[in-house]
């Protein structure tokens, strides 16, 4: 099971239904993350609620591009 967390630091995934956590490096300009949403319909499909945007990326955490906010 895939998890991910936003925080002060960034976002953070686990491939491991939690065990583990890596920080998500990909993410431009690594900022206070205040919410998080993966689309159902395809998981790879993730969002994340900046305090300056919103940030998407399609293939799971891996690369990300601001959709939306300040740059």
């Amino acid at each position: 099971m895939t998890l991910y967390a936003g925080g002060e630091s960034g976002v953070f995934l686990s491939r491991d239904g939690g065990e583990t956590w890596t920080a998500v490096t990909a993410v431009p300009n690594p900022r206070v993350v205040r919410a998080l949403a993966v689309d159902p319909s395809t998981p790879g499909m993730v969002y994340a609620g900046t305090q300056n945007g919103l940030l998407r990326s399609a293939d799971g955490g891996t690369t990300w591009f601001r959709i939306a906010g300040l740059k």
